[in-house]
């Protein structure tokens, strides 16, 4: 006969294999994520035992809450919804925005089974603004912005945030990923909007390198 601490344990399993098989990830790619073993996650699976980092950032990457995972209870008004967070840091779609540490402001609730058919996770996903015009018509000043942090593959076309050095420091912007050969570059839609970005720039510049925090996936704006 099970005591209270087992059948509490094997309500946790329960829920953990749920949850992860909702991810569209092999079992690799989330140990690699959340920085553990695949056979770590095999015992947290089998046995509902996990530390609270862990659980900590299994909720982040499920959109779960880590209240979910130790009762069961979940909210009706965040049922089928993942928490996405939102930043007040804006990135520039001009000439860029100082690089700071962002900092979390809000939440946004996106469908879960919209981020799954996309094949992203919520815990990789943020939301920051666009302040500027050099990605116009695609991008205006003011627009939300989802990026994906799991996804910093430089891909040609996509548009991706990123941070740049610059001679005033580093600064956060969006700019879309152009491959010529071997040599990726950057540039912005609309490079009348931006002195800085009227020619592309190469991504591994010596002098001013460019690194990828995350492709665009998702952009909010109003219609005319």
């Amino acid at each position: 006969m099970l005591d209270d601490t087992e059948k509490e344990n094997g309500a946790l399993a329960a829920r953990i294999r749920q949850a992860i098989a909702s991810l569209p990830f092999t079992k690799a790619d989330i140990a690699e994520k959340l920085e553990v073993t695949p056979q770590a996650i095999t015992g947290w699976e089998t046995k509902g035992r996990i530390g609270k980092k862990s659980l900590s950032g299994l909720a982040a990457l499920t959109g779960r809450s880590v209240n979910y995972f130790l009762t069961g209870t979940i909210d009706r008004e965040d049922e089928g919804w993942a928490n996405i967070l939102g930043y007040s840091q804006a990135v520039g779609l001009g000439d860029g925005v100082e690089a700071q540490e962002y900092a979390e402001t809000h939440k946004l609730k996106f469908r879960t089974d919209s981020l799954a058919r996309k094949h992203l996770a919520p815990g990789k996903l943020g939301v920051v603004y666009g302040q500027g015009d050099s990605m116009l018509p695609r991008i205006r000043s003011g627009d939300a912005i989802l990026f994906d942090t799991a996804d910093i593959n430089p891909r040609d076309e996509a548009l991706f945030v990123v941070m740049a050095q610059g001679v005033g420091g580093s600064s956060y912007s969006v700019k879309r990923c152009r491959h010529f050969g071997d040599d990726v570059y950057f540039d912005a839609l609309n490079p009348e909007g931006d002195h800085q970005w009227r020619k592309p720039r190469k991504m591994d510049d010596k002098r001013h390198p460019i690194t990828i925090i995350g492709r665009v996936r998702w952009l909010g704006s109003w219609e005319d």
